[in-house]
């Protein structure tokens, strides 16, 4: 039987105090805590014949680079198992892995070389961890899962049983992966899902000018510490909107968001947005163009909604992803009607920032999700809604009272028209 040598102890923190303390209980002799610093290569020509090593570092990945410079100097590395850990014959637990008190590790399990399982955690038959990988106290993980290298399993979290995690996994503090987490990614909540980085995402925003929810919109995004660029637009300045979109330096969004934004984009500019131009329209798939509410109105429609949508060269024509409906009451009028299609929209908005931001779900999966929603092939004009406007001399009491519901908003009003004169 080989003769356990006395432990140096690489990494000066309270985590090397927690490593000293079950080694000593285990009946293990110190040697000396070092800091990883002083670490040269005349100390390990000296030392590492006559010392056995382990790294008491939490980073996972400093731990890896001091572990591997150990390793390629050929020092011996241990292992240090806290009496109070219950290890099943049949698991294997690498050189340089630290298993603290309370650990229960069953049948079949691997832990792969310096690892750390912390306090009171539980790991079921057939499961492997690997290398370089961290798991925090109190953590559940079932059985027949793979957890990759370098990988964070944060405090209370618990994984299902079957469950493949990818190297350099973070699963955040009480999370529980119940699905494969496939990509090298921060993942919390229940279910764990995928966060992103919106440090590093960039955003196109075109609102409409004097629009609280445009506004609103604009908020919520540095809200949420999102870099967004933010074009107001009006019927006066489009051309000077689209002047500012030509003369940017560095053309590199992520993101193009159109909310009643009044400018038509050409497929060269969209073709510039590195993820997709997402446009959200007042206006259901039957209703596309300018006006859409006017008609609907009109055309004494019983449902109205909103459309979220890719934007592509055409109007209101790109692949749809969103669709809400809500029911008309007979005596509605434009104003009540333009309120609740704004309130619906700036909603949709929220529910897409949620789903593909927050959540990660893909542009793919809303797309596959409302394959069956298509538009109309009929498109509303500026003409059209023009012509709406006009009185016919003829018209009867009924549909004159329609005409005013479908017109009376704002600065724009119905109007008479007699010798060349308009009469609102």
């Amino acid at each position: 039987m080989t003769k356990e040598k006395p432990i140096i102890i690489i990494g000066k923190s309270s985590h090397s105090k927690v490593i000293k303390e079950a080694a000593l209980v285990s009946g293990r002799l110190i040697y000396k805590i070092l800091d990883f610093k002083k670490i040269n290569s005349r100390f390990l020509k000296t030392n590492k014949e006559n010392f056995d090593f382990i790294v008491a570092i939490g980073d996972n990945k400093l731990r890896k680079i001091i572990f591997n410079k150990l390793k390629k100097k050929s020092c011996n590395f241990t292992k240090i198992i806290h009496p109070s850990a219950i290890i099943s014959q049949s698991a294997k637990i690498k050189k340089g892995s630290f298993i603290a008190a309370g650990v229960i590790i069953t049948n079949n399990v691997l832990i792969s070389e310096n690892c750390i399982i912390n306090t009171g955690s539980r790991i079921d038959h057939n499961t492997s961890i690997g290398a370089h990988s961290h798991v925090a106290p109190g953590v559940k993980i079932a059985g027949r899962v793979t957890i990759g290298n370098l990988c964070f399993i944060g405090v209370g979290s618990i994984v299902r049983d079957g469950i493949k995690i990818s190297n350099r996994v973070l699963l955040g503090a009480g999370a529980v992966a119940v699905s494969d987490l496939n990509e090298n990614a921060t993942y919390l909540g229940i279910p764990a899902k995928k966060q992103i980085n919106f440090q590093n995402l960039k955003i196109l925003l075109l609102g409409r000018e004097k629009c609280k929810f445009s506004e609103k919109i604009f908020k919520y995004l540095k809200k949420n510490k999102i870099n967004t660029t933010f074009l107001k637009t009006n019927n006066k300045n489009k051309n000077l909107i689209l002047k500012k979109l030509k003369n940017f330096r560095k053309f590199n969004f992520d993101y193009l968001l159109s909310f009643r934004n009044l400018i038509v984009l050409k497929k060269t500019f969209l073709d510039k947005i590195k993820v997709a131009s997402i446009n959200f329209h007042p206006g259901p798939p039957d209703y596309r163009g300018i006006g859409c509410a006017n008609f609907a109105i009109i055309n004494q429609e019983k449902k109205y909604g909103c459309t979220t949508h890719l934007m592509d060269e055409k109007i209101d024509n790109g692949k749809i992803l969103d669709v809400r409906y809500f029911n008309l009451k007979k005596n509605t009028n434009i104003n009540i009607l333009t309120k609740k299609t704004h309130i619906l929209i700036f909603e949709m908005f929220l529910d897409f920032f949620e789903e593909v931001f927050k959540n990660r779900l893909s542009i793919k999966t809303l797309v596959k999700r409302n394959k069956n929603m298509k538009w109309s092939k009929k498109l509303y004009n500026r003409k059209q809604l023009n012509d709406l406007y006009k009185i016919d001399p003829k018209i009867n009491k009924e549909k004159l009272n329609i005409l005013l519901r479908a017109s009376n908003y704002l600065s724009f009003k119905p109007y008479l028209e007699k010798n060349g004169k308009k009469f609102f």
